[in-house]
């Protein structure tokens, strides 16, 4: 009995997580929460609490990456990778995923990585490289930028007190072993993936289709449109901006001395991490709107922003669900 209320209460959860990812967006966050109404009304299962601090982070950090595409920061740095990619066209499957992965270490969320993957296929392909070899390990190098990314939500969740944070990991230490491991592992994919399939002049297949006219390697790369050739100066400055939030943030997490101590109750207590990077990158994405002379109205109607619910929302959603399903007497029965 006990058996088959585990099966269907996963079930329910599996279910949701279907329903929320073909709806997309916040569509996760939504039926997740559908799901934890029912484990938590219907089989009594206690929920867990909501991880402000972590919704905050994303709230922060997303500020701050939406106002620098807002002030055209972002265009700047993928006009940059862009340039650097064509100085090093045959070795697109290596340095495409790193400056995707690089992208997304700085920026904290994978989806900066759209404006580059145009790039990296169109210079695969001008190169006679097959595309997929540099286009898969992109997006796995985006996803894995941001487990070692000092300003991503999934580094703010494992060193808030409710995971890691709580048993004295810090910010350097996920930041030591995510980064490394990260940068070897897009090292060794790039090197396998370089050797899949034949060259683009020596596939039959792709000689014919572009002789029947269904790929035009030319026309793609006039339509290709170029982000940034010649960047304002304002853009410079708000990523230099950002660039100098990201590096105040390592620092307060590498050396905890740094940040400011209080007396509390008679004890000296120090800002927390999460603390520290709302206030920082809060006051970042302010300096950078001044900087570049950027509206709110912009901010809040770029793409980026927009993530921000949807983020939020499924966070919260995991966090709340996680110790209900954890605390479960049959859970624990089972295992």
């Amino acid at each position: 009995m006990v058996t088959l209320i585990v099966l269907l209460q996963l079930a329910i959860v599996l279910t949701m997580i279907f329903i929320g990812a073909r709806i997309g967006g916040i569509g996760m966050g939504i039926y997740g929460m559908v799901g934890v109404f029912i484990l938590v009304f219907i089989f009594g299962m206690r929920p867990g609490n909501i991880p402000i601090d972590v919704m905050l982070i994303i709230a922060s950090v997303i500020t701050a990456t939406a106002a620098l595409q807002a002030a055209g920061g972002l265009d700047y740095l993928v006009g940059l990778a862009d340039r650097f990619l064509r100085r090093n066209p045959s070795r697109i499957t290596y340095y495409g995923p790193l400056t995707t992965w690089l992208f997304c270490l700085l920026a904290g969320t994978a989806h900066t990585s759209y404006s580059l993957l145009p790039i990296i296929a169109e210079i695969a392909r001008s190169s006679k490289i097959r595309p997929e070899r540099p286009m898969t390990v992109s997006t796995i190098a985006a996803s894995l930028g941001i487990t070692g990314s000092p300003m991503s939500a999934a580094t703010a969740a494992v060193i808030s007190t409710d995971l890691l944070g709580g048993q004295g990991i810090e910010l350097k230490d996920i930041m030591l072993v995510c980064i490394p491991a990260s940068l070897i592992a897009i090292l060794v994919a790039a090197f396998v993936q370089n050797r899949v399939g034949k060259e683009l002049d020596a596939d039959p297949i792709y000689q014919k289709r572009i002789r029947d006219g269904l790929i035009d390697p030319e026309a793609e790369k006039k339509t290709l449109v170029r982000m940034v050739r010649n960047p304002n100066q304002r853009a410079k400055w708000s990523v230099l901006v950002f660039l100098t939030g990201v590096i105040l943030v390592v620092l307060f997490g590498s050396i905890p001395s740094l940040r400011p101590s209080f007396e509390v109750n008679g004890t000296t207590e120090s800002l927390s991490m999460p603390q520290t990077i709302e206030i920082v990158m809060m006051s970042m994405a302010a300096l950078i709107l001044i900087v570049g002379k950027s509206g709110v109205d912009k901010v809040s109607s770029g793409n980026i922003f927009s993530l921000m619910a949807i983020s939020s929302s499924s966070r919260a959603i995991s966090q709340i669900s996680s110790p209900t399903i954890r605390s479960s007497s049959q859970w624990r029965c089972l295992s």
